[in-house]
Order: C-alpha cells, then sequence, then structure tokens
C-alpha cells in the first residue's frame, strides 16, 4: 500500500524524504544527536543528487514505458523526451533507494535497515506492478540511489571519524568508461 502511495505521482516521494528527514532532524536536534541530524542532511542531499542524475539519463535514454505497448527494447537516444519515454530508470526506485540507503549506511541497526529497504522495495516493485517501469528501469533506479548513497554517506564521513550513530563501515563507490 505505501508503495503504491510513494509511486502514485511526482509530489509523494517528496513528502516521503521530508517526512524522513525532517523526522530525523527533529529528533536529532530533541536528543542532541549530531549524528541522526547530520544523517538527515545527507539523506536530503542524496535524494537531490539521485534526482538530478536519474532526470538527465531519463532525458538521454528515451525508453518507452510499459504501457505504451512498444516493448522493452524500444529507445531513442536523441531529443528531450515526454512522459511515455522516460521509464528508464526509475526516478521513484532510485530516490527510495537512495533514502533507504543513507538511513542504513549511517545506522547499522537491523530494526532500521529491515524497514528501510523493505519499504523502499516495496515502492521500487510497485513501478513494475503499476505498469509503468520495466524490472530493469527499478533495478538500474535502485543500484544508482544506493551508489549515490555510498558516495555521499563516504564523503561525509571521510576523515573525520563519523561513519554514523553506530560505527558503520565507509562505502567505495568505483565508476569506469572504457572505450
Amino acid at each position: 500500500i505505501l508503495g503504491r502511495w510513494y509511486g502514485k505521482n511526482g509530489i509523494n516521494p517528496v513528502i516521503a524524504v521530508g517526512v524522513v528527514a525532517g523526522g530525523m532532524w527533529i529528533a536529532g536536534e530533541a536528543r542532541d544527536d549530531p549524528a541522526l541530524v547530520r544523517t538527515a542532511a545527507i539523506a536530503v542531499e542524496s535524494w537531490a543528487f539521485t534526482g538530478i542524475l536519474t532526470g538527465a539519463i531519463k532525458l538521454v535514454a528515451g525508453r518507452s514505458r510499459p504501457f505504451t505497448g512498444d516493448g522493452a527494447h524500444r529507445w531513442s537516444f536523441v531529443g528531450l523526451h515526454p512522459r511515455e519515454r522516460r521509464s528508464f530508470p526509475s526516478g521513484h526506485a532510485a530516490s527510495a533507494f537512495s533514502l533507504a540507503s543513507t538511513v542504513s549506511r549511517r545506522h547499522d541497526d537491523w530494526w532500521v535497515q529491515v524497514p528501510a529497504y523493505t519499504l523502499a522495495t516495496g515502492a521500487a516493485l510497485a513501478r513494475v506492478d503499476t505498469d509503468v517501469h520495466w524490472a530493469s528501469d527499478v533495478l538500474f533506479g535502485a543500484v544508482l540511489g544506493v551508489a549515490v548513497s555510498a558516495f555521499l554517506v563516504e564523503r561525509h564521513s571521510c576523515g573525520n571519524g563519523d561513519a554514523g550513530s553506530s560505527g558503520g563501515t565507509p562505502a567505495y563507490v568505483s565508476f569506469s568508461v572504457v572505450f
């Protein structure tokens, strides 16, 4: 149910990030927990960067959505595309996993990680179930969200010993293109 709500429109992910990050910020301030406040800030930063990257890729890729009937292999790599041609990658899946990964990397307790990734997975699967994304769109979006989160969590913890409120291990992200 939450996954369908999250994917219903473009504003619901903004509401979800606002509620989660805002709740973490308020709780962090109330408990005088700077790590929790910092997690909220990193979560918003990760969500924003993930959204920018996802939007840019969508504009270039031009993949048809499942409901168009064009098939999974219909791509157009030129020009700005209408909504029906912006299937790849799933921005909803990317943002959900960006948020889940940030929170999970900063707080390595199972009772944080399991619900975070369960909700993100539900949101991603709902995008396939409602026929607006192919499974590969959702998978790539999830990987993109996790990669951006891993990069930013590491970037913010680098050199100052801050890996979250419960320790955690540093994450490394590498990307290369070979011609």
